[in-house]
């Protein structure tokens, strides 16, 4: 018997209520009219002395605070749902994952099975295939035979004929001649036993093996993976051929070291560029 699943502390609570969600709904549409408020009375186009300067600050001030404030009003609704998530995932994603690991294991176990049939098939389709091509030679060199025996009646019906041709003997002429044409059909007859053993032989076909198991949809996937041994000769074999896609360069290093040294730090091939971004400390 299987073992039971203990229940987990904090799962049971977890439910959707759509009270809530209602709540949240109603109070985004509010502060999205707040954020439309504020916008209709902070444009400032342009700052043209210290008044409109500080009048920026103020307003800017403002903005950072009210954003501020939302992330707190988001963060009140979002930080329990996360931990109820974040529960979910840490329990129940174990779970699913022990019946994974152990339909994966399932299923290499069939497919174990299934290679080791399929062995068996191919090996007797090999021997099948064995057999056949034997018979099918024995049955050939039949056919040769035949065909020798052909030639040979042929050649043998030939030659009485010429010396029948040649003999002055008139009685010795017939028995020739006689000869001759019991040659011509031994090797009609041997030419007839060819024909049909050639024929039979372009008959003889190995069986097919079928496979001997039902899958019921298990298969192998074949993957094909690599690892770097040596990235050096790699890079220089990718330079020298041009396939300079193999290759990625590391930005984000880059930038580090750019920034730690206040861009003194050069490459080849690499432009460091200087920008300046915004920023305010409040008093």
């Amino acid at each position: 018997m299987g073992r039971e699943i203990e229940s987990v502390p904090g799962i049971e609570s977890v439910v959707i209520d759509s009270s809530a969600t209602a709540q949240v709904l109603i109070g985004v549409q509010s502060k999205a009219k707040e954020v439309e408020v504020f916008f209709q009375h902070a444009v400032i186009s342009k700052i043209i002395d210290q008044p409109t300067y500080n009048q920026v600050m103020d307003v800017a001030k403002g903005a950072r605070e009210r954003g501020n404030e939302m992330e707190e009003w988001r963060q009140k609704f979002v930080a329990p749902i996360k931990k109820s998530v974040d529960l979910l995932n840490s329990e129940c994603i174990s779970y699913r994952d022990k019946y994974l690991l152990f339909d994966k294991g399932l299923n290499r176990l069939c497919h174990t099975y299934n290679q080791e049939q399929e062995a068996i098939r191919l090996e007797q389709q090999r021997r099948a295939n064995e057999e056949t091509r034997k018979k099918r030679e024995r049955i050939e060199a039949q056919a040769r035979a035949q065909r020798e025996k052909e030639v040979a009646a042929k050649r043998e019906a030939e030659e009485a004929e010429r010396k029948a041709r040649a003999a002055e003997n008139e009685t010795e002429r017939a028995k020739l001649q006689a000869e001759a044409d019991k040659k011509r059909r031994e090797a009609e007859a041997a030419a007839a036993k060819a024909e049909t053993k050639e024929a039979v032989a372009q008959t003889v076909i190995a069986p097919v093996i079928e496979k001997r198991v039902d899958t019921q949809g298990n298969y192998g996937v074949e993957r094909w993976t690599v690892q770097v041994k040596a990235k050096a000769e790699f890079v220089r074999w990718a330079l020298e051929k041009g396939t300079l896609e193999y290759l990625e360069v590391n930005e984000s290093l880059l930038n580090k070291e750019a920034q730690a040294t206040k861009g003194a730090r050069q490459w080849p091939g690499i432009t460091v560029t200087k920008s300046v971004e915004a920023r305010r400390r409040d008093k």
